[in-house]
Order: C-alpha cells, then structure tokens, then sequence
C-alpha cells in the first residue's frame, strides 16, 4: 500500500494541467478500466513507425481487455497538437497518446510556447520500444564504416553535406554534433520527413543521413545506400551486422540515446488505470509476436514500466538538453 500511494504522488506531482480533484474522484469511482472505447492519440501522420506501433499495441491491448482501441491521428507542429491533446484530456485513461522521443521530450526544448509540460502534464507510462538510428551515406561516399567516414570527412572537410529529417530532431542533433566533434565543416540540409531524407540520399542531393529502420532496411539491402553504423544503445535487428558508434570506438553522450516510441497518459490519471495500462501493455509489448513485428520496422520491444520509463526519462533529459543547444538548432515560436 506505501509503495502504492508514494508512486501515485511522485508520478503525478506538480500537474499544471488537467481537471480538479472532483473530477478525478469521480472518474476513480467510474469502475473497472476501460468503461468505453480507448482513444489513442498519434501525433505524427499515418503510415509512418509510430503509427504502425500504435496499431499494433492498440490491437494487442483490446484482445487482452475486451475493449476497442481506436487511433487518433493528429498531426503537426513536430507532434506537439496531438500531444497537447492527450496532456489537456480528461484523465481517465480513455485518452492516451502514442509518441516519441521528439515529442513527448526534444520539443520543451525546441518551441517557445510549447502548450503542455511532459514532465509535468503527462504520465509516462512506458518505452514501447527503442528505436536505434542508422548512419547512412549515399553511393558517392566510398565508407563503410565509422573509421573510414571519419578519413572522408577528413579529406573533404567543407565539402560534405548531411540531411536532416527535421531542425531539432534528431537526425539534426546526433548529425550536428558529429559534425562539431570531428571538424567536419559539414553542411547541413532540413528536410520534411524521413522518406524526404531517403530520396535525397538516393539522389546524390546530401551525403549522409540518419533514419530509423523503417526507411532504412529496404534502401540497405538492395544495395542502393550503406549503413556504416547505428546510433544508440544497442545494434538493429533488421541490420544486425552493423556495428554501433559505440561499438566502432564512438562513446560520446550523443550517441549512447537513441530514440523511442512511448505511451502516455494525462496526468492526474488513477493509480489503478496506470497500474492496469502498464501491467497490459508489458504484456502485449512482450509477446513474440509483438517483438518479431517492431523488429521487422528496425525497433527493439521494451515494454517497461511507469518507474523504469521515469528513471530512463531523467537520465537523458539533460543529454538531450545539450545536444539541442550544441546544435544550434532555431526555436520555434
């Protein structure tokens, strides 16, 4: 029962946002979770990871509950009007959002006026799944790993370009610090999206790019690019021949995060639909069939809990914090 009641206090200390405390003690007495269909909230566009993600978790949790799962996609301004949403919906644990790391922790960094807090406003339920990043140039530059990147940029220090899927993301961040760490003198391109990136790696348009496996894994095995390492903790299942950073001697801070796909809740959300949510979606997120198809998109299934996520959350704020001002990516209004 203390273990109980002090995690409900630490999660959902200094909610700004919400609704009042007799709202959530009727919404507590409302019974079992879930009394209606569960609305899950994407804030990025159809089709893409995240959205195949939050299908499949939504598909597995209404198997285990008995009550539909439906998504919500709603897109723009980097993920934050969809999230936005979720932080500001009743918390009952009908409303949930499906983000990623760009949305529910880069963005406090990146907008102004940002219109929630994720420390605060939100519940983090739990890492769905770790999503390392591939390093990939296109076929004019002759590396195939990490060391001999390293000597091409080297050798054409100022005449290298890289793509971003994105200011702020980070694509941007990792490429940027790269850039700074190695005196590349690189030049750097924004693109919208990461199948923009891919094309225009393709195209011969920039030289390096980074992009989840989605993207990547298609292009990498028909020849058409070359993958010289990953970024993040742990390799790719869909690459698993190619090596970390970490792994190829690279063990700077920026490229030990890697991103990830996570499931929230508003904050002010029961203890016991918390508890429920996260007990479930392990569960789900555990099954081998849940692991062999977000392995299949280049993700590695976690599954954790509210605790474990917070803990991860907090270590990597502040690396994520200094590798936004590092970049010197520009902050929306």
């Amino acid at each position: 029962m203390t273990e109980s009641i002090s995690r409900r206090n630490f999660l959902h200390a200094g909610a700004t946002m919400g609704v009042g405390l007799g709202s959530w003690t009727a919404v507590s007495a409302q019974g079992a979770w879930p009394s209606a269909p569960v609305k899950i909230v994407v804030p990025f566009s159809p089709g893409g990871a995240t959205d195949v993600v939050a299908r499949l978790l939504g598909d597995g949790l209404q198997k285990r509950v008995g009550q539909s799962f439906i998504i919500d996609n709603r897109t723009g301004a980097g993920g934050s009007i969809g999230t936005a949403a979720v932080a500001k919906a009743l918390p009952d644990g009908l409303t949930l959002t499906v983000g990623l790391t760009s949305s529910l922790l880069v963005n406090q960094f990146q907008y102004k006026t940002l219109p929630y807090n994720p420390r605060n406003d939100l519940i983090l339920l739990s890492q769905i799944a770790i999503a390392p990043m591939a390093i990939c140039v296109g076929e004019r530059v002759p590396a195939r790993n990490m060391k001999e990147l390293k000597q091409y940029l080297a050798e054409r220090r100022g005449k290298v370009s890289y793509g971003t899927y994105g200011n702020g993301s980070y694509s941007h961040l990792v490429l940027e610090h790269m850039n700074k760490s190695l005196g590349a003198d690189m030049v750097g391109v924004h693109y919208r999206g990461e199948a923009a990136v891919m094309a225009a790696l393709l195209a011969a348009e920039v030289d390096i790019g980074v992009a989840s496996g989605v993207v990547t894994v298609p292009q990498a095995k028909a020849g058409k690019i070359r993958v010289v390492g990953i970024a993040g903790p742990q390799r790719m299942p869909a690459l698993a021949d190619v090596p970390t950073l970490i792994e190829q001697g690279m063990t700077d801070e920026a490229y030990r995060v890697g991103g990830w796909v996570a499931l929230a809740a508003p904050a002010k959300t029961p203890a016991n639909v918390i508890d429920r949510l996260a007990r479930e979606t392990a569960l789900v997120v555990q099954s081998p069939a849940f692991k062999e198809r977000v392995g299949d998109l280049g993700l590695i299934a976690l599954g954790n809990g509210p605790k474990q996520f917070k803990e991860a959350y907090e270590r990597e704020y502040p690396i994520w914090k200094r590798m936004f001002e590092a970049s010197g990516a520009k902050i929306e209004d």
